[in-house]
């Protein structure tokens, strides 16, 4: 990762340098093309009061009209991809896998690229390189894009996630004694409610 920060600001940095600019001399760029920012580059990350900007060029732009169709393994997140049969309870499941599928190759780059932009420390220059790489990426990289469904029925809302299904599975499996420890709520004998 050193080795990325260090070609990421490098450009960026040698402009803030040759052309004069002070109040950068905490940021050090050593031998080994790393860049030394008082420890880290994650470590200052507050102050975050960014107000909503709409940063996205691609909006209303066909980003990816005339790409070829991709295989579904084979898909890196941008553009269309191929369908395939599958096991799962409905297409939306499918579609939360192949999400899931890039969230874990791409996401882990997606947040050192926003440590450093959301960073109080490094020049403006830098930020802004950062940040049009995060626009490039693909959308399913953002942890929101994530949705918990039930690997049952690939339902979005009402799931009890400690069991990864439902409520209605739940409760059904739940009836025929297929989950241990559940009990229905039963109050109308052998309860004993004091004024």
């Amino acid at each position: 990762m050193a080795g990325f920060l260090g070609g990421l600001v490098k450009n960026a940095l040698s402009n803030v340098y040759s052309s004069g600019v002070s109040g950068f001399t905490r940021l050090n760029i050593n031998q080994f093309n790393n860049i030394e920012v008082l420890g880290s580059a994650t470590q200052v990350r507050n102050n975050r009061k960014v107000y909503r900007q709409d940063r996205n060029p691609w909006k209303g732009v066909k980003r990816f009209e005339g790409k070829p169709v991709q295989e579904w393994f084979e898909w890196d997140g941008l553009g269309p991809y191929k369908y395939r049969p599958h096991h799962y309870s409905d297409n939306r499941t499918l579609k939360d896998v192949q999400r899931r599928r890039i969230f874990a190759k791409q996401h882990y780059h997606r947040s050192k690229l926003q440590d450093i932009f959301y960073n109080d420390i490094l020049p403006k220059e830098v930020k802004d390189k950062a940040m049009n790489e995060i626009i490039n990426m693909p959308f399913d990289s953002s942890i929101i894009r994530l949705v918990d469904r039930c690997v049952v029925t690939g339902r979005p809302r009402g799931n009890w996630n400690a069991f990864r299904v439902s409520r209605f599975v739940f409760r059904h499996e739940a009836d025929h004694n297929r989950v241990s420890g559940a009990q229905r709520a039963f109050w109308l004998y052998n309860t004993h409610l004091k004024p």
